[in-house]
């Protein structure tokens, strides 16, 4: 299906968490018992306990696909409380999927100690940037910004969304061979 389940800061989801999503699979459990349901109903067996059963399924099945359909992460309740988000993993690979920034002549890096951070965790970051300019994720930026301020021990004043995109133009430019001072004439 090309979709991957993953923790809600963007990294692999822990064993804990794809239980919770598990056990938390209602509307999928209920389709299956609503299905059941409504072939007891044609039979005749089905009485007024049956028909509340199956109304309160609908209940949960919609309460999901309400969910979905209205949460920012169209995340359903596993998802909510196990604190995991699906992604699909068939992305087109293109230049704007890299960490890839435009840095300019006479570029001054802030923070060289963005060298330690993995090429993964710079592509979180990247992925984290790109979608907050579709969808405003400004609560996620905040928690990134924290976890590599202290990762990397970095003291700053930057809004989170600033913060990250000088780290990207950092590694850029630190990445990057330098031109030779006669490459540069």
């Amino acid at each position: 299906m090309k979709l991957r389940v993953v923790s809600i800061n963007g990294g692999r989801a822990s064993l804990s968490q794809l239980l919770i999503r598990w056990l938390l699979r209602v509307s999928d459990l209920w389709i299956v018992i609503l299905i059941f349901m409504l072939m007891s109903m044609n039979v005749g067996d089905g009485g007024v306990e049956t028909a509340l059963a199956f109304l309160f399924g609908m209940g949960f099945l919609l309460t999901d696909i309400i969910l979905v359909a209205n949460s920012k992460k169209a995340q359903r309740v596993g998802d909510i409380l196990a604190q995991t988000i699906v992604i699909k993993t068939s992305v087109k690979e293109s230049l704007d999927n890299t960490v890839f920034r435009e840095v300019e002549d006479g570029y001054k890096p802030a923070f060289p100690e963005v060298m330690r951070i993995s090429d993964k965790d710079l592509n979180v970051i990247k992925t984290l940037l790109s979608n907050n300019k579709r969808a405003g994720h400004q609560e996620d930026l905040a928690i990134a910004a924290a976890k590599v301020k202290g990762y990397l021990q970095i003291q700053t004043d930057m809004y989170p969304e600033d913060f990250l995109e000088k780290l990207l133009k950092d590694y850029n430019y630190l990445a990057s061979p330098q031109p030779s001072p006669k490459e540069r004439e």
